[in-house]
């Protein structure tokens, strides 16, 4: 776990996404001098910012603590140098601390973040795919380049670019999932939490039938979004 080549990524994937420090931090709910000092190497994200943090700059929990774009071939791989990385600094952080309860903690925190990105790598990619007939289902989404099929391997629709198209569907099915996450109480949708907006997308309490069609749309995005991974 490299703190300054992780910072160098950040900094490098916020400006190509014409981003300030200040801008980035407003959009995690944090100041500028903690996205500063994580661009400096001085510090990483806390646990509680991986996600939003990945999502805003479109990568991998493993992507992030590798501090560099992954081919998906190389992610399992990847994933493992990782995790043992976690552990070195997880020893090296306990010999750095004085305080027993504070050097177990901190090595707990870091072995758990290993995990999570083995986790990630393993049950998170994108699965393989391949053209093939899906004009079945490409007719179930706008005409947006995001929404894009292909098959996988049981010849199942699957998503070309799993991460385009829920960025998109965010957008198409705005008030379907403010809907279904105020009536279920749900956590924001993202690529690690989406399961419960497809079973309960197609629910909506609602007299209003525009937003009725809009849930079962979601439910049917949610569908084929799973499909898209391992």
């Amino acid at each position: 776990m490299d703190q300054i080549k992780t910072g160098r990524f950040i900094a490098e994937l916020r400006k190509s996404k014409g981003m300030t420090q200040e801008e980035m931090a407003e959009q995690l709910g944090i100041s500028g001098k903690t996205v500063s000092r994580w661009e400096n190497g001085r510090n990483l994200p806390d646990a509680s910012l991986f996600e939003p943090v990945c999502e805003l700059l479109d990568i991998t929990l493993t992507e992030l603590f590798c501090g560099e774009k992954i081919e998906q071939t190389q992610i399992v791989a990847k994933a493992e140098e990782s995790m043992a990385a976690t552990v070195d600094y997880a020893e090296k952080t306990v010999k750095r601390q004085n305080k027993r309860l504070i050097a177990l903690a901190a090595a707990f925190a870091v072995v758990v973040v290993g995990l999570l990105v083995l986790f990630e790598a393993v049950y998170f990619s994108p699965c393989a795919s391949h053209p093939g007939d899906v004009s079945e289902w490409q007719g179930l989404f706008p005409a947006h380049s995001a929404y894009r099929l292909a098959l996988n391997d049981e010849n199942k629709p699957v998503f070309a670019d799993p991460a385009k198209a829920l960025a998109q569907a965010k957008v198409d099915y705005s008030d379907a999932i403010s809907a279904v996450r105020s009536e279920r109480h749900l956590l924001p949708l993202s690529r690690y939490y989406y399961n419960a907006y497809g079973v309960f997308g197609w629910q909506i309490v609602t007299d209003d039938d525009m937003l009725r069609n809009q849930g079962a749309q979601l439910s049917q995005f949610i569908d084929i979004y799973e499909n898209s991974f391992r």
